[in-house]
């Protein structure tokens, strides 16, 4: 929590009022930082705990099949990290293993995780939720293409209606 005081004004707007974050994010350009250069106290607590999969199985196999993979779908920052930590795990080049197909993150944050390790996204939506992506997808031929959604065990859905769009997910 900030411990610096500011007076309500327009340079702080938000000076006097509190904000509790429910997940840790330290940079300046995170939320909190944004709240706190406005003026307002921040108190994070971070709710959730990201662990690695216990069993990398279903992982290690669709790595071995990646040439029947259309498309790869990351649901966010924590997915890319993991996934980019086992393929190093693995000794497999993530840039040669994704430049065979083609990629889509669900927001810019995700995104700049993969460009910043020498990856391209081919679909980012505009609008940084599922519901953005679903509508990005909706520009492209999906019938019968094999998507991998890589993201969290018991994470929010990332809404791709697969067996609708007649999608196949490993």
């Amino acid at each position: 929590m900030t411990s610096v005081s500011y007076q309500h004004s327009e340079k702080f707007p938000l000076a006097g009022l509190r904000f509790l974050v429910t997940r840790q994010d330290s940079t300046e350009s995170s939320l909190s930082g944004m709240l706190e250069s406005q003026g307002a106290s921040v108190l994070t607590a971070q709710m959730t705990q990201i662990i690695p999969t216990e069993s990398w199985e279903s992982f290690d196999e669709t790595v071995q099949q990646i040439s029947n993979i259309d498309w790869a779908v990351f649901t966010s920052r924590n997915g890319v990290t993991h996934c980019l930590s086992r393929l190093n795990d693995l000794e497999v080049s993530a840039q040669q293993l994704f430049s065979s197909i083609k990629t889509a993150c669900v927001g810019q944050a995700t995104a700049s995780v993969l460009t910043d390790n020498g990856i391209t996204p081919e679909l980012v939506p505009e609008h940084f939720q599922s519901e953005g992506l679903i509508d990005a997808f909706k520009q492209h031929d999906l019938f019968e293409k094999r998507c991998w959604l890589i993201q969290a065990l018991r994470g929010k859905s990332c809404g791709i209606p697969c067996k609708k769009w007649g999608l196949k997910s490993f």
